[in-house]
């Protein structure tokens, strides 16, 4: 299960729940969960404590990681 969620949700709690490996950044915009400068969402990441490594998890690497074509 991976999660993508809203900037304004208790990034840490979910983190430490579930792992930085779980989370997506997605944006919508211009929709409310949506940020008009996505890359704005790295700073939320850190004030929550998320670490370089995490923050490219969540802004990049996961993504990523589920584009890929697995085996059946």
């Amino acid at each position: 299960m991976w999660v993508s969620p809203y900037y304004e949700d208790e990034l840490d709690v979910l983190r430490d729940l579930i792992g930085a490996d779980r989370l997506l950044m997605g944006s919508d915009w211009p929709h409310a969960e949506g940020l008009a400068e996505p890359m704005n969402y790295v700073k939320d990441l850190k004030n929550f404590g998320f670490t370089d490594p995490d923050c490219r998890l969540v802004m990049r690497d996961n993504g990523l990681g589920l584009s890929r074509r697995r085996p059946a």
